[in-house]
């Protein structure tokens, strides 16, 4: 096995033990026993916790992102893209729920090692966010619109998402869904065009 694989061996054993166990609980130790190495093996792919974890993170935030930006290129309009975004967020933290009241109980762990990944993870999102609303906009979806602060509203719409009803009682109410919030912040920029689409397919459901 080269370096590579062992590398994303070693990566995909440390995510499942964050996960089952948390931050906290993790050892390298454990890590290492999982892929049959010793812990000073360890060392020579990662320096210690905090590096794994970090690296750990960036590869879920590149397989989010990936997901995400293969929604928006294969969306037929901004809204169902935005809606997919959305439902596939939800989906992801119905599956890992335990794992995420798990992440919440370490975060005072987690956040110092991974604020400027996540930082740059936030930034990227934005931005692909930026990019599909100005698109929508040249395809004549959306009327011209303050995509950064529209942007930052989509963004605050999926981390409510994120954090699910133990964190944040509003999403206990059913008749508000995220198409809702959606909904209500693109609301004033969408087209004759895509109200008359939405309309339609609305009306099909």
């Amino acid at each position: 096995m080269d370096i590579r694989d062992k590398r994303s061996e070693i990566l995909q054993a440390a995510r499942d033990q964050f996960l089952k166990f948390g931050y906290r609980k993790t050892t390298l130790d454990d890590v290492a026993g999982l892929v049959h190495i010793q812990k000073s093996t360890l060392y020579h792919y990662f320096n210690g916790k905090e590096e794994l974890f970090r690296a750990v993170t960036r590869d879920v935030h590149e397989e989010r992102f990936k997901i995400m930006e293969e929604i928006f290129n294969s969306s037929s309009n901004i809204r169902s893209a935005l809606f997919s975004v959305g439902k596939d967020i939800r989906e992801c933290e119905q599956q890992h729920y335990s794992e995420s009241i798990l992440f919440h109980s370490d975060l005072d762990a987690i956040l110092p090692v991974i604020r400027d990944d996540v930082e740059i993870y936030a930034l990227r999102v934005r931005q692909l966010l930026i990019d599909n609303l100005e698109k929508a906009v040249e395809h004549g979806e959306l009327s011209p619109l303050p995509t950064i602060q529209v942007a930052t509203g989509l963004m605050f719409t999926f981390m409510l998402l994120k954090q699910r009803e133990n964190f944040f009682p509003i999403f206990s109410d059913q008749s508000l869904s995220f198409e809702n919030m959606i909904d209500l912040v693109l609301d004033n920029y969408y087209s004759a065009e895509l109200r008359a689409k939405v309309s339609y397919e609305d009306s099909k459901v």
